[in-house]
């Protein structure tokens, strides 16, 4: 063979194994920073109370608003919240009514949680004490602790 045939041989391969390279390290780098693109979120419990309503109504609503600091790159929806308590020896698991919402990146929003408890389940009497509200989004659940809830 001649020695140009030779050369450009040589320089293909070298090509070839340079873009497999490159291409297969390009391909990390993205897949690394879609899997850590993520919301980044922090919650703050800014205010609690529950309401007994009056007769003839069958419920006490309990009112949490929670701020909700997305300082990630990716939108995040809240689409589900749980309030946890006992009153007396049952405990409560009660599921928010609110509609799912979306906290854009770089954003705070601030929710406001509504609760409602039968009053054949239980009626407060006291402040609730050792609360727990779950708030589920699209990317995590987070567990946030609430010492007292205070009668309106």
């Amino acid at each position: 063979m001649n020695s140009v045939i030779l050369f450009h041989l040589l320089i293909t391969e070298i090509t070839a194994v340079i873009g497999a390279i490159t291409g297969s390290a390009s391909l990390g780098i993205v897949i690394y920073k879609t899997l850590q693109d993520k919301p980044n979120l922090d919650f703050e419990v800014k205010q609690t109370y529950y309401v007994r309503e009056p007769e003839p109504h069958n419920f006490t609503n309990f009112h949490i608003t929670v701020r909700i600091h997305n300082k990630g790159g990716k939108n995040t929806t809240v689409y589900e919240s749980i309030l946890s308590f006992k009153l007396g020896d049952k405990t409560h698991n009660l599921v928010s009514s609110n509609l799912a919402t979306s906290v854009p990146p770089d954003s705070s929003d601030t929710q406001h949680f509504m609760f409602g408890l039968n009053k054949r389940e239980g009626i407060p009497t006291e402040n609730i004490k050792n609360a727990n509200i779950t708030i589920k989004t699209t990317h995590e659940q987070k567990i946030i602790s609430i010492d007292n809830i205070n009668s309106l």
